[in-house]
């Protein structure tokens, strides 16, 4: 058992997937174990150690915040390393490749601190006797027969191990810098880290032999799969993300929606031959593994995601439309198949309507049977303001999200800086907002990247100060005296709405608390509350302020505004303060209060949650004097801190659940939905399953300071926001689902 801790910083091993051994000795993380040998600590530092063995030797990386430790190759009496990838504590020069002789006892050295904090476990450190040191700059890969084998930027080495010597035999120029290398059947292979391979032998090919990507020279041909692949692309409009062809009588089909779309297609059918015929054709034009792949299985069996598929492509003699359903995306995602006339068109539309599949829209044609998987998954909802709704409730209300969960995706291609306010998320219609220097859209569901907005004015920027807001149609930013409008498709600016000339004479005043609820834009500018239609930008109404500093929540068709007091000069405000309910169609004040504080609302109950009480919505009549500002999820308010909490009711303010806390570890905030809470657990990122109050660690994945764990659109979205942390956390994006749904217990 072993947890990696806080590595990097304490001399604590940093942790990684790097282990190599030889006889009693092992390196991992660049550290040199003595198997034979147990740490000799108490059992809770024990653990911080590999397998809880004696550590002989510490690298200095893993007492740096960052750096390369040591790879080393070890074949039984020898340890070879390139000295700038690690080196021992006591050695200073880091441009030799060395060999150290493990059949010796090896010395005990002075020991090197070079971190803020090395005393947390002892590190007693020794030095291997050494046998020789080569001057070169370059990696150690692997050892060969009679050879080590060596790399860097374009260029790979052979250094000849004889009578304990060593001789660069032969080099040779390469595009690329090494990644791995490997041996067998008298060749050395080398991968590099752009992708491309090189085999190296006894003889000599002159000219060596280029297996260059074959590609199909952007021939077209006109045929009835050609016409029928544009015909699927019209009908569905979906010419990017993630195909499904499943089942296919012409490999010609899978070929011309390639080649027409942007798709990446997976192609499945239980006829091997069929499926070994599209492989090497894929391969023949250059598609294969990069826009294609083709399984021979069965597709009802088949493992695949659910919501995977913007697209499926359905042959009825290989799988059941009712089963390929799951796979299709929400917000979208649809089904084509062909039918033999208008009668078995309806016959199966009849049926699938009798199945009640979740959000399917069903469309017939003499010859086509077209079903899509339109909006959200049911009961689900979006994380689309800084309060997580327009009604600033503090919590999610999405209510298809239940523990257990399971992995749907994960990725690590992208990663923004973990610190507050760097970065600002949102999750809406099926996508992941990150607002950092630019604005990226990630798509919930896959973890694709769909689309980057940069050059966006500063000020919108995740500085603080912007607004973000996203909704399903439309992305809202605040920028100085604009408020901009993204297409939530492209990242394409659409429009801006501005701030209405006669209602501010500063120049400087801009946007701030920018509200989306139904075609209405709430926000404030200056001390006025402005209210205008989100799609035409027609000012609507506007109402005076006393006070700047404000909490607006808005729903059922009002909107909610309470004027704070000022806790550093509460003079300045004293007699000012108040709450107003506004109806939002018109402006008319419906009910006011002198009592004010952070708001909350539950627009499914129409109920108003402030400091000082329990208000109903739609006349500001006192419901009850206990009061609170804490989120609302569902039918409960969630109290507590960053590691503890407990539950009251929303209606009646009765206690539901007792304290319930944990070892938290870091820093991050709850955040909450009706069956989960989300938070961090002994370090790592976890949820709470709000039913059984059961923690489930993410093990080795870092929850933002901000917390970046949103449950939204029926998943866990869980963006990589670990940029700046250099403890050993795996910096991966991923998003988990119920395990029903994953498990194929549920649509």
């Amino acid at each position: 058992k072993y947890s990696m801790g806080w590595g990097g910083r304490e001399g604590l091993p940093k942790g990684s997937w790097f282990v190599a051994g030889t006889g009693k000795f092992m390196s991992h993380s660049g550290d040199i174990y003595d198997l034979q040998k147990r740490a000799g600590v108490n059992a809770k530092d024990e653990m911080l150690l590999a397998g809880g063995w004696k550590r002989i030797e510490s690298d200095p990386t893993n007492h740096r915040d960052l750096g390369n430790f040591r790879m080393p190759v070890m074949d039984g009496n020898t340890l070879y390393y390139q000295s700038g990838f690690g080196n021992g504590v006591n050695q200073t020069d880091t441009d030799s490749i060395r060999a150290y002789d493990l059949t010796k006892q090896p010395q005990e050295a002075q020991i090197r601190k070079v971190g803020r904090r090395d005393t947390i476990l002892p590190v007693n450190e020794f030095s291997f006797p050494e046998r020789w040191r080569l001057p070169s700059t370059l990696k150690v890969h692997i050892k060969a027969g009679g050879h080590l084998y060596v790399g860097g930027p374009n260029v790979i080495q052979a250094i000849d191990l004889i009578n304990g010597k060593a001789e660069v035999s032969w080099k040779a120029r390469i595009l690329g810098t090494p990644h791995s290398m490997l041996a067998a059947n008298g060749r050395l292979f080398v991968v590099t880290l752009e992708g491309s391979i090189h085999a190296f032998g006894k003889k000599p090919t002159t000219p060596p032999l280029v297996h260059a990507i074959p590609s199909d020279g952007g021939r077209t041909k006109k045929d009835e799969w050609s016409t029928q692949a544009s015909q699927i692309l019209k009908d569905t409009q979906q010419r990017d993300g993630y195909a499904l062809v499943l089942g296919w009588k012409s490999p010609r089909l899978v070929e011309e929606l390639i080649r027409q779309s942007d798709l990446h297609v997976i192609a499945i059918d239980p006829d091997a031959a069929k499926v070994k015929d599209l492989r090497q054709r894929l391969r023949n034009n250059g598609r294969y593994g990069a826009r294609a792949s083709a399984q021979m299985t069965d597709p009802d069996t088949h493992p695949l995601p659910p919501y995977m598929a913007n697209l499926i492509v359905l042959n009825p003699d290989v799988t059941d439309r009712q089963h390929a359903y799951r796979y299709l995306r929400p917000y979208g995602g649809t089904m084509w198949t062909r039918v033999k006339s208008a009668q078995q068109a309806s016959a199966i539309a009849a049926k699938m309507k009798q199945a009640r599949l979740p959000q399917a829209e069903i469309t017939t044609t003499d010859e086509r049977l077209i079903i899509r998987r339109s909006g959200s998954l049911p009961g689900s909802t979006d994380w689309s303001h800084s309060g997580a709704n327009a009604a600033n409730a503090g919590a999610s209300q999405d209510m298809f999200l239940k523990a257990p969960l399971g992995l749907l995706w994960y990725d690590g291609a992208l990663r923004w800086h973990r610190k507050p306010g760097s970065t600002v998320l949102r999750v809406a219609g099926g996508r992941i907002l990150v607002l950092a220097d630019d604005l990226h859209a990630l798509d919930a569901y896959t973890g694709r990247h769909l689309w980057q907005a940069s050059a966006l004015p500063s000020s919108s920027r995740a500085s603080g100060k912007a607004d973000l807001v996203a909704v399903a149609d439309g992305i809202y930013i605040s920028s100085e005296n604009k408020c901009l409008v993204l297409n939530p498709a492209t990242g394409k600016v659409v429009r801006e709405l501005s701030i209405p000339e006669k209602l501010t004479t500063k120049s400087e005043a801009n946007w701030s608390n920018i509200r989306v609820w139904k075609q209405y834009l709430l926000g404030t500018v200056d001390r006025q509350l402005v209210c205008l239609n989100r799609f035409t930008g027609k000012f609507l109404w506007n109402a005076e302020l006393q006070l700047s500093d404000i909490s607006l929540a808005v729903g059922k068709g009002k909107v909610f505004c309470a004027e704070l007091p000022n806790k550093r000069k509460p003079i300045v405000t004293e007699g000012k303060t108040r709450t107003v309910a506004y109806a939002i169609a018109s402006g008319r004040t419906v009910w006011e209060t002198k009592a004010s504080s952070a708001l909350r609302y539950s627009e499914e109950h129409d109920l108003l949650l402030t400091a000082g009480g329990a208000f109903q919505g739609a006349d500001g009549k006192l419901i009850r004097k206990i009061g609170s500002t804490a989120p609302i999820a569902g039918n409960a308010i969630v109290v507590g801190n960053r590691d503890s909490f407990e539950t009251f009711n929303l209606l009646t303010g009765a206690k539901t659940s007792g304290e319930l806390k944990w070892n938290r570890r870091g820093c991050t905030d709850l955040r909450a939905a009706p069956n989960v809470v989300t938070t961090r657990f002994k370090g790592n990122a976890a949820y709470i399953d709000m039913a059984t109050k059961e923690i489930s660690p993410l093990w080795n994945i870092r929850s933002a300071c901000a917390n970046n764990l949103i449950p939204a659109d029926g998943i866990l979205n869980v963006p990589n926001v670990t940029g700046g942390c250099t403890c050993n956390y795996t910096p991966a994006s991923m998003a988990w689902a119920p395990l029903s749904v994953i498990e194929n217990r549920s649509k």
